[in-house]
């Protein structure tokens, strides 16, 4: 019969493959973390530009419109289904 040879677990083996994933986890969490560092220095240069409205000024001429009817409204009468 043939001889079968026993495979020895080598001590290298595990050592090199979480190695390499941790490389690889190093490197996607260096890449996402670099990529969100430009996203918002990206932002940070498009917010300036960017006009807000909150203290928006008008140059014209404000003209006061009356209400067509006088007066306040005592009751409001609904009725279902109007």
């Amino acid at each position: 019969m043939a001889e079968v040879a026993e495979r020895v677990p080598s001590e290298t083996a595990p050592a090199t493959r979480g190695g390499i994933r941790t490389a690889i986890k190093w490197t996607v969490t260096l890449a996402v973390l670099a990529a969100l560092g430009g996203g918002r220095y990206m932002l940070r240069l498009r917010l300036p530009v960017v006009e807000s409205t909150d203290d928006a000024e008008i140059d014209g001429t404000i003209v006061p419109v009356s209400a067509r009817i006088s007066g306040s409204n005592g009751a409001l009468n609904l009725l279902g289904g109007n």
